[in-house]
């Protein structure tokens, strides 16, 4: 559960002109959203609508859908508790988003999605009322808990049929499939393995989330609302080299997960819209797609996520 909720929020933080084909119209809230993600990245999502292609076909194919149609995924929620199974570790969503994480257009992306969660029909959209329930679930430690059967209160059968539930899904289904660490097995020091080679901890700002009030960096204990400007300085330092290691117990808030990620891609937008001012004399956001490159490029976002179990 708690894998699963950090995952969809990070859709919403991490994720107009194009055209959603197949969409319903009632489900515009959804649809404003996959334009504003889809219109974010560099194909315009061509190949992202053929990995949640590829991701149905491959349920298809080991028997948990019969179909693509809105029942057959209906069916699978109600199964949700029998699919844990290695071959769904990979449906490919999750490996595509930490690969073009470098490459989205990201103040773009985020005025968007601002304008979506900011207007009125949200309010009262299927897909307000499906994060008020994960938001529920976790307040209510609900680890235990399958919140399948409360989505499928507010969701038709139709509604399975749109990339955004298609996308939510396929990422729910490989969150499950996530291999844990047995708590038992850890040893009394609580050790974590490092994912970074010793070239790139020299160029990595470790972030240890504490509380809403505090956090670890590079050894160091700040107030939260310093966070920003670390990752301002870091990147200005270290450039496209630089690497954001941000470390969680795994019973931290989800909601303050979210936050520091979000402390992370603020503080890249300010880097990237002052050196746009710099050299160009203009915003990051009126820059031309290839000038926006330059400075993506040059101050990424390398975000690296490691869960204890202390």
């Amino acid at each position: 559960m708690k894998n699963i909720l950090k995952l969809l929020s990070c859709l919403i933080v991490w994720s107009s002109s194009i055209t959603v084909f197949g969409q319903k119209e009632q489900l515009k809230t959804e649809t404003d959203f996959m334009q504003c993600f889809y219109q974010a990245l560099p194909d315009q999502g061509e190949e992202f609508k053929n990995i949640l292609n590829k991701a149905e076909q491959k349920l298809i194919d080991l028997n948990y859908l019969k179909d693509g149609s809105g029942e057959s995924y209906v069916a699978l929620y109600q199964n949700i508790k029998n699919m844990f199974n290695t071959d769904l570790q990979d449906l490919g969503v999750v490996q595509y988003m930490m690969k073009v994480s470098n490459k989205i257009k990201v103040l773009q992306s985020e005025n968007c999605m601002k304008a979506v969660f900011a207007s009125d029909i949200y309010k009262t959209s299927k897909l307000s009322k499906m994060m008020a329930i994960m938001i529920a679930l976790e307040q209510e430690e609900g680890e235990q808990q399958n919140p399948t059967e409360k989505l499928l209160e507010i969701l038709d059968p139709a509604d399975f049929t749109h990339d955004y539930y298609k996308m939510t899904t396929f990422t729910m289904i490989e969150s499950m499939n996530i291999p844990h660490h047995d708590d038992s097995l850890e040893s009394s020091a609580h050790k974590t393995e490092n994912p970074l080679s010793e070239e790139e901890q020299k160029y990595a700002l470790k972030i240890v989330v504490l509380s809403k009030d505090y956090v670890v960096v590079n050894d160091e204990k700040i107030a939260f609302n310093e966070l920003r400007m670390k990752v301002v300085n870091h990147l200005k330092n270290n450039t496209s080299k630089s690497i954001f290691l941000v470390q969680t117990e795994h019973l931290v808030n989800d909601t303050l997960f979210t936050e520091v990620h979000n402390q992370i891609t603020a503080g890249a937008n300010m880097v990237r819209n002052h050196m746009a001012k710099k050299k160009y004399k203009r915003p990051f956001n009126e820059l031309s797609e290839k000038q926006q490159e330059e400075f993506i490029n040059m101050y990424p976002l390398n975000v690296k996520d490691i869960v204890t179990h202390e």
